[in-house]
């Protein structure tokens, strides 16, 4: 008869050999590819569009069907991060059909100035909002008339490109389409409400609808949707409470299978019930460890990954662009850009870290 102390040592390396095994699996899939598609795949569908890593900011671009034209939604912090024009350089046509700037805070706008003073843009948006919350007191013009995003807007104005600020917003109607892709501009406040200026901008930012066939994506901006100290169940706030007062009435208007997480997913946005109207295949975050802030909140990558949709569906993936980015000492830009892929199908569209995708 075996002894207990050998049984229980046979028991204990059986365990440990099983356990040593799920964990190679476990690292053999994370080092995988976690998609079957390759990278060439993905970028040769007929919409395709780059979510970049620039550290600091958002920093969008959307490549169109014929490949001929494009549009770009914000353009990181110039002086900070990854540049996005080293990326998104192979992929332009001058001119360029569109640029967005979402709301006039530097880790949004000023990379827009880069491509501005690179290459020609046709039409430019802007929420409509001059930051006047900025400049008031004694010393309020003197400051207006220093203004970096209002001096680029003046050179905007003299270049000739068509200046849109699109409100009132009809939500409703396209404001743009081309090649068989539409944007609806579902938010933009150019007379925002009083409060904390940061937010007061944050809450000017133009919500983008865009659709091309059956899919749909929505892109945020740093719209907000709650106090930071208050749960994520609250009744929503701001713009997330105007976009769902905007869904009461056309329900279908904020679905999309594509969602740009609003504020970097920071703690002051992202309600569930925004999250749940939405209800999103795939969730993108553009964000990155700073001196000033850290995000995303990982409470609220958490809440995305946990989300219930109908009971039973949940968010297939979130990603975020500090994926691979350590604490701030360590941080690296430009290596966790992220790519979605599409045919205008629902069962035909891909969203990964473009070195997921296999070469």
């Amino acid at each position: 008869m075996k002894s207990r102390a050998l049984v229980w040592r046979q028991d204990h390396a059986n365990i440990s050999k099983h356990y040593i095994a799920v964990l190679l699996l476990i690292l053999i899939a994370v080092g995988k590819p976690a998609s079957s598609q390759t990278l060439a795949d993905v970028l040769t569908m007929e919409l395709v569009v780059h979510f970049v890593d620039v550290g600091v900011g958002d920093a969008i671009l959307i490549e169109l069907p014929d490949r001929a034209h494009e549009v770009v939604i914000d353009g990181g912090d110039r002086r900070e991060g990854f540049n996005f024009l080293e990326y998104i350089r192979p992929h332009l046509d001058d001119p360029v059909e569109l640029a967005v700037i979402t709301h006039p805070d530097y880790d949004h706008w000023s990379g827009i100035e880069r491509l501005f003073e690179e290459h020609s843009i046709e039409q430019l948006w802007d929420p409509g909002y001059d930051g006047d919350c900025k400049f008031r007191g004694s010393e309020g013009k003197e400051k207006k008339e220093k203004d970096q995003y209002l001096r680029f807007l003046q050179k905007v104005n003299k270049g000739g490109i068509s200046l849109k600020r699109p409100v009132p917003v009809d939500p409703l109607s396209s404001l743009f389409e081309l090649d068989d892709v539409k944007l609806w501009v579902l938010h933009a406040g150019s007379i925002p409400p009083e409060g904390e200026c940061a937010n007061t901008i944050n809450n000017t930012s133009v919500v983008i609808r865009m659709q091309y066939k059956d899919v749909v994506f929505l892109f945020t901006g740093d719209i907000n949707g709650k106090k930071q100290n208050e749960r994520a169940s609250v009744e929503p706030r701001y713009v997330e409470a105007q976009l769902l007062a905007l869904a009461e009435e056309h329900p279908d208007i904020l679905q999309a299978h594509v969602l740009k997480v609003p504020h970097h997913g920071s703690k002051t946005a992202s309600t569930t019930r925004f999250i749940k109207a939405v209800a999103p295949r795939f969730a993108v975050i553009s964000s990155s460890v700073t001196t000033h802030s850290r995000l995303p909140a990982e409470r609220v990558v958490r809440r995305y990954e946990r989300v219930r949709f109908q009971r039973s569906r949940k968010i297939e993936k979130v990603l975020r662009t500090n994926f691979r980015e350590g604490g701030f000492e360590t941080r690296q830009f430009g290596d966790d850009h992220i790519v979605c892929g599409t045919n205008g199908k629902p069962n035909d569209l891909a969203c990964d870290y473009f070195w997921r995708f296999q070469r």
